[in-house]
């Protein structure tokens, strides 16, 4: 998870640049402890509650409020400098915080199968509230996205993209012919070469 994770910049409440730590078990005490490898500091491993706070930052609650979802009771100022503290010292918190943002970031990016889910989804969504022109131009982008529909060539189109195809063909065909002739005039002439140097 550490590779390419050296900063992240965060542009939600969490505005700061988190910066990611390589970690490792404690040799000692490896279900307690993480050291960083390099400087040979030492933290305790996250608790249940440090990664909760962490889920609601990313959410996007602020640092009162997050805690207060956690249920830490804590005053306002306190809870506050609780998690500025972690994200401020804290390497375990830290990575975490820039895990699940990754993850955010990731899960918000289109492929062609969440596209798909998400066409089906509205689909579905506008047949059930009898929206039918709705549910059938979504289903028609399904099919588009999924390369159902070719597009639209007609048959004029469809004639010259196989002749297109048949004179490559063919290119390919002599190009093929013309190397093999250039490789036996080279090893015709390498023959006599060898012949005159004896």
């Amino acid at each position: 998870m550490s590779q390419g994770l050296r900063t992240y910049e965060t542009t939600s409440t969490l505005a700061r640049t988190l910066v990611w730590t390589d970690l490792v078990a404690d040799v000692n005490e490896p279900g307690r402890f993480v050291i960083n490898p390099t400087t040979g500091q030492r933290w305790k491993r996250l608790t249940v509650e440090q990664d909760d706070i962490a889920k609601e930052l990313v959410a996007g609650s602020n640092y009162r409020e997050a805690c207060k979802h956690v249920g830490i009771r804590r005053t306002p100022e306190s809870a506050s400098g609780y998690v500025t503290q972690l994200l401020g010292k804290h390497a375990p918190f830290i990575n975490r915080v820039i895990e699940l943002l990754t993850e955010e970031r990731q899960s918000k990016i289109v492929t062609k199968d969440s596209h798909l889910k998400r066409l089906d989804d509205l689909g579905r969504r506008a047949e059930k509230e009898g929206r039918y022109s709705a549910a059938i131009a979504a289903e028609v982008a399904r099919g588009r996205v999924a390369g159902l529909y070719s597009n639209d060539l007609g048959p004029e189109d469809k004639k010259a993209l196989d002749s297109i195809k048949d004179i490559d063909s063919r290119i390919k065909q002599l190009l093929g012919k013309v190397s093999s002739e250039e490789k036996a005039v080279q090893g015709r002439l390498i023959g006599e070469q060898n012949q005159d140097s004896e």
